[in-house]
Parts: structure tokens; sequence; C-alpha cells
């Protein structure tokens, strides 16, 4: 159960855009009851806190603004006293730490109010960098829908209305995205009271206006390519269905994910047509020329599972094709990603018969960019859909690594997995070098253990005799020699 939210500021819980200049000139005796007559409150906030205090929540302040720009207009709006602690940039900086998206300054409200990070933690902001610094810190990211209507391209915990945060607390797996629920129970039989989704738009970015969504996405993947959304990865049960793509050559998803797609053509009809009409055809984002019919496969397992009750829909996974020299996604910038799937990506010939007039899904695994779901999305309609809405069972949530580099060689290190525990581990770039003698195998652990003993760093090893793997001190060959070990959790 939660027990502290921590608030972003400007434009989270108060209207400050009359009062932008000011705060970027830090000229703050410019804020007088005359600068500051549109300076508000969201309307649902008092009643936000009012509740949210009546439960016995701790709340506070995090932002990057300066305190005497903060100190006075919670004064004009007599709110002082409604948080329990306010952490600015000012505060921040005091203590030798950076602002956000680093998670320092949510690490210091809870520290002065005694907590610990975790998801008993939310902190309710409207930018990337709010995100990303609730990530870093150990918390649960929440997008307000009251607020900004800016989009934000990192997927957040949730996206809560004001009565939706209030009610988070009597029921919180309520507000938990449906499919990362599904991956923990391996099917859909669990208590729920709604499906919850993360909205998107063709971007690929969350939104919190209805008019702007395009794809329902049903949870979040954690990149393997920095420490804290690595660390997230290997607890996170979507994460690890996702990634097992990656090292199994004839991945077929799993088959809850046939539950879930079937029961988002039962609801989301509801929710997007008014139950004026259901969905009358079913396709998916295809395979490459050179890759598994993983999507396709899928598509006919769910066509298999299909009862009585969807009769009128059709699944086809033939409507779109790539050309033959597609290119992987994975290692292409974001406008790299957008221009490919523009080029590769087409319609299948004689497609445009079935799909005229038709309400249309269009699934997919992944989405990081939104360029593929988007073009498929851009070619169905131009070939006269009635409607189009993506399905993606996760979004990539990824933030910006520091770079580290090998100490033996100097070239960048990766965050790496190891495929038999899926573990991550630092790996130098150089292991991948075609030349031998160019080689680095250089590793770090990703997460420093130290010995219990002598206090030197542990790593993993192997028993040659056993196979078993266990952390050992690297003391064992030093003076003094150091043998302890312990077993891997």
């Amino acid at each position: 159960m939660a027990n502290v939210v921590l608030f972003d500021f400007d434009n989270t819980l108060v209207k400050t855009r009359s009062v932008r200049e000011i705060r970027e000139s830090l000229e703050y005796d410019l804020l007088t009851p005359e600068t500051m007559a549109q300076v508000a409150p969201y309307r649902p906030v008092p009643e936000v806190i009012r509740e949210l205090k009546e439960r016995g929540v701790l709340l506070g302040i995090v932002s990057n603004a300066g305190r005497g720009y903060i100190e006075r207009i919670l004064a004009h709006l007599e709110m002082r006293d409604d948080f329990d602690v306010v952490v600015t940039y000012s505060d921040v900086k005091r203590a030798g730490k950076e602002p956000k998206p680093a998670p320092d300054g949510i690490l210091l409200a809870l520290e002065r109010l005694g907590e610990d990070p975790g998801p008993h933690v939310l902190y309710v902001g409207d930018e990337y960098i709010d995100i990303v610094a609730a990530y870093n810190a150990g918390v649960l990211p929440v997008v307000p829908t009251w607020a900004s209507r800016e989009t934000v391209s990192t997927a957040p915990a949730a996206t809560l209305s004001s009565r939706n945060l209030i009610d988070y607390f009597d029921d919180p797996s309520d507000f938990r995205f449906f499919a990362e629920r599904a991956a923990e129970h391996q099917s859909i039989d669990f208590h729920r009271s709604a499906t919850y989704f993360l909205p998107l738009d063709l971007s690929g970015n969350v939104i919190t206006v209805s008019e702007q969504l395009r794809i329902l996405c049903l949870g979040r993947y954690y990149s393997q390519k920095a420490v804290v959304t690595a660390t997230l990865h290997e607890a996170h049960a979507l994460s690890q269905d996702i990634a097992r793509k990656e090292s199994i050559p004839q991945f077929e998803l799993q088959p809850y994910w046939v539950d879930v797609v079937l029961h988002v053509l039962r609801r989301a009809p509801e929710y997007l047509f008014q139950n004026e009409h259901p969905f009358d055809l079913v396709t998916v984002i295809p395979g490459k020329a050179s890759g598994h019919p993983r999507l396709e496969n899928f598509l006919c397992r769910v066509q298999q599972a299909a009862g009585p009750e969807f009769v009128g829909v059709s699944f086809d996974a033939s409507l779109l094709r790539y050309v033959a020299d597609a290119l992987k996604q994975k290692t292409l910038s974001a406008d790299q990603r957008a221009e490919e799937a523009k080029r590769a990506l087409q319609l299948a010939e004689g497609a445009a018969e079935r799909i005229r007039g038709q309400h249309i899904l269009v699934i997919d695994d992944v989405v990081t960019t939104g360029s593929t779901i988007a073009r498929a999305i851009d070619l169905l309609e131009t070939a006269g859909a009635a409607s189009v809405t993506g399905l993606a069972f996760a979004k990539t949530v990824s933030v910006q690594q520091d770079d580290k580099s090998c100490p033996r060689c100097t070239r960048p290190m990766r965050i790496r997995r190891n495929q038999a525990d899926g573990t991550h581990f630092w790996g130098c770039s150089g292991y991948f070098e075609e030349e031998e003698d160019e080689r680095c195998a250089y590793t770090e652990d990703m997460h420093p253990k130290f010995c219990g003993v002598c206090n030197r760093p542990m790593v993993r090893r192997t028993n040659k005799r056993y196979g078993n793997r266990f952390w050992g001190c690297t003391g064992y060959n030093q003076t003094p020699s150091c043998n302890h070990t312990e077993d891997i959790q």
C-alpha cells in the first residue's frame, strides 16, 4: 500500500505558465498578487490533497524550481501547510546533489520524511524528467491526466485521473497494466474491476487526451541498456517473457497472450466505439523475410481459440508485408526507424479489398518509437479501413545511461545479459571485435557486491565440478587471502 505521494510543482499541482518568465529570470520579487492573478491549483488538486491527507498519506513536493519561487506561490495560494516536505532546486544544490532527472531530489524528500524508496511511494509529474527521476529513485512514476496536455515519451507506472489517484489506495492492483498482471499469473484469471492500459498516440508517446488515442498498450518492457531499467527487467515478468524472443530463434508468444487479445476484443469496443460496432478484422505486424513469423503464428492461435462470440471477426495475417531487404529496427535511431518503416513495410498485393470499410485491430508485441505500428495504421487507413486501432503488449521503458568506459581498453561498456541465469552485467563492447587480438572480454557486475569478511569485491563464479554459480571473494588469490563464498540468491 502506498503511503507517500510526492508531486512535481509547475503544471502538475499548479497552473504556472503565466509566471514562467519570472521563474526563468530568478527575479522572484516580481511574484506579486497581480502577477500571480492567473496562478491557481488545478481544479481537482484541493480534493486530492484533502482526501489523501485524511487517509494518512504523507505528501510532498519535489521540483527543479527555486525555493523562493515555490514558497511565494504556496503562500499566495495558502497551500504551504498541505505538504509534509518541500524539496526545491535550491535544497538539492545545497546538499551537493543534482536536480531531475537525477533521483536526488526525490531521495532527499524521502530522507526528510523518514521513508525509504519503493513501490509504496508515488511521484506524480507531467514531464519526461519526472518519470526518469522516479525510475532512478526506485519509486512509481505517475502521469496526472488532470494537468499537462503534453505527451511524454517514456512509459510511467500509471496515468491517473484525480479520482483514480484517490481510489488507487483502495486497490493498487486495479491500476496495474493488464499484460503485466497477466504475465505474473501466466493467465488472465485474476480479480480486476477494469482493464487498465497505457494510452499512446501514433508516435508511441503517452497521452492524457482521449482524442489522440491510437494505440492500446497493455504494459511496459524494461530496456536492458541502462542499469536502472535492466535491474527492473530482472524482476519484471512481462519483460522477461518478451526478452525470450532474443534468445530463442523459434520463439512463440506465451499462451496467456491469446487470452489477453480475446479479452481486448470483448472489452475494447465498449471503450472505443461505445459498443456501436465490434472489430471486424484483426491483423499483425508481419515478420521480416529472414525472420520467424512469430506474430503470424500467434494470430492463428488466437483464431483457433476464438469462440462463437467472435464469429463475425476475421483474422488475417497477410494484409501487410516487408520488402526483402528490410533492416532490423533494433540498431536504428528514432528518425531512421520511421524512414525504414515507411520504406520497408508495405500493403500486401490484393489486400485492399479485404480492408475497405473494416474496423481493424493491428497487433504488435512491443512499441518503442511507434514508427512501425504507425506505418501499419497509415497503410490500412489509406486502403479504406473504417477505423484502425493499434494494440501492443508493451512499450519500451528506457532512461538515459551515463557513459562508462572499459578500464582495460577504454572502449564503451554496455549492459549485457547472462543467458544462463537472466542477470545483467557490464561488458566491454570490444568483446564483439572480429579480430581476435583486438577483442576485450572485460566484465563487471552491474550491482557491486562486497565480501562480508574482508570487504573486497565479490564476483560470480562457476563450480567446475557441479556447474552451480556462486559468489566468490576476489581476495582468494591475494595477500592476505580470503576464500569467502556465498550462494547466489
